[in-house]
């Protein structure tokens, strides 16, 4: 096979060296906020013509499933760590598609572009398998890190890495095992999104502030929330695809599930929409900021708090000493 400059790909060929392939469709998705475009092979294709099967209706759903880490997850990190405790974060660059294809199955993986055949030897996005596949080398590279060498801390969501640390010099330290780490992997990691040691860093879109000891939203995420409700709240009827884009915020799922296509109509009743406002007031108001609290409750006695009340004589506390 001829190699293209795209690693990932074979090709160019004039027609398929393979006796029995397939040509899904190629799309262009543009990232909806970075503006960035993003190559997917649509591997749902046919959609449902002549009974015939796609690729990824021949992929089991369960098999596929898989657990993401959260959010919380990060914040409980810190709050083991503690305050002015140090982040990092990478990213690694062309995720998918450092993964191979075996090559019994590359002949499904075929695309047409300008009158030549190609065929895709890494792993492409639009495969219902490709997350969890990649997510096992995710995992594995997460376990070399915290077991082999010895991170204080590291989670990962599919091809983004957080470390938490709790000094600078620790933080420091991690950053290095990373970069020698994913080099003797071969794995290439982003370098514009190669971010520490910090005390404040986005992740999973969320601001994570380790000085002042709290998680806080983005102000051009608050902004699109807002316009996103604005936009929504005064109509009758939205399709799919617009309510969609604010369940990335909200949960609007029920009424997304009674419609199958994104361009199809969804009726917006009266419900939903003074929902929809009460988001919005909220929104405008709200100090976009959550402090990072113990996960455990702290009762009375573990602060020695105790009140009391007499009819004849008043009322009075103690807390400690005082």
């Amino acid at each position: 096979m001829m190699t293209t400059a795209c690693s990932f790909l074979s090709g160019r060929f004039n027609s398929s060296p393979f006796p029995i392939f397939r040509l899904p469709p190629l799309e262009s998705v543009f990232g909806k906020y970075s503006g960035k475009p993003r190559l997917i092979l649509d591997l749902s294709w046919p959609h449902d013509e002549n009974n015939t099967s796609s690729i990824n209706d021949l992929i089991d759903k369960d098999e596929c499933s898989t657990t993401y880490s959260t959010i919380d997850q990060a914040i409980h990190a810190v709050l083991k760590t503690g305050s002015k405790a140090f982040l990092c974060k990478c990213d690694i660059a062309s995720a998918f598609k450092l993964l191979p294809i075996s090559p019994s199955l590359v002949p499904s993986y075929g695309c047409h572009w300008n009158d030549q055949l190609y065929f895709f030897v890494g792993l492409p996005f639009g495969g219902r398998s490709s997350p969890r596949i990649f997510d096992c080398l995710s995992q594995a590279v997460e376990w070399t890190l915290l077991n082999k060498c010895h991170m204080q801390y590291c989670q990962h969501l599919l091809d983004v890495f957080l470390t938490v640390d709790c000094s600078e010099q620790e933080s420091l330290r991690t950053m290095a095992i990373i970069t020698m780490a994913f080099k003797k992997l071969n794995i290439l990691l982003s370098p514009s999104k190669t971010i520490g040691p910090v005390a404040s860093l986005e992740y999973l879109g969320i601001i994570l502030d380790t000085d002042v000891f709290e998680a806080r939203i983005p102000v051009d995420k608050i902004n699109r929330m807002c316009n996103l409700i604005h936009q929504l709240s005064r109509k009758k009827r939205c399709t799919k695809r617009e309510l969609l884009q604010l369940i990335d915020h909200f949960n609007f799922a029920t009424l997304s599930c009674s419609v199958d296509e994104p361009h199809y109509d969804i009726r917006l009743g009266k419900e939903a929409r003074i929902d929809l406002s009460m988001w919005e007031e909220f929104l405008i108001h709200w100090n976009d900021r959550s402090l990072f609290l113990e996960s455990s409750p702290i009762t009375n006695v573990d602060l020695c708090l105790f009140t009391d009340v007499a009819g004849s004589y008043g009322y009075g506390g103690i807390f400690g000493s005082k």
